[in-house]
């Protein structure tokens, strides 16, 4: 299914959200894939401006690192992790790590 998605190439669709009793929505306003390795990935929640957003990670491979409330996490294949912000929290690769 990824390696479909990846040949599908890049593609932006825009949808109205919809309406109704239910008082939480979510709309989702970009999705992608990337691939980094060998190289300093830096992801700081307090430099990303201040109109609130969330962003969802899957892992699939590789591994990234997560300090989140003064708290370490290590993000390996097959963890999710959910993030709102501006939040003070930082999202980070190793130099070497992919």
């Amino acid at each position: 299914m990824l390696s479909e998605l990846i040949a599908h190439g890049h593609e932006v669709q825009a949808i109205a959200p919809a309406r109704g009793p239910i008082g939480f929505q979510v709309m989702a306003t970009g999705a992608g894939y990337e691939k980094r390795a060998n190289e300093v990935y830096n992801w700081e929640g307090l430099k990303r401006g201040g109109a609130p957003f969330v962003i969802l990670q899957h892992t699939i491979a590789g591994r990234g690192e997560l300090d989140f409330a003064g708290t370490r996490h290590r993000l390996l294949p097959g963890s999710t992790m959910v993030l709102s912000f501006p939040h003070a929290n930082r999202y980070w690769l190793d130099r070497g790590q992919t």
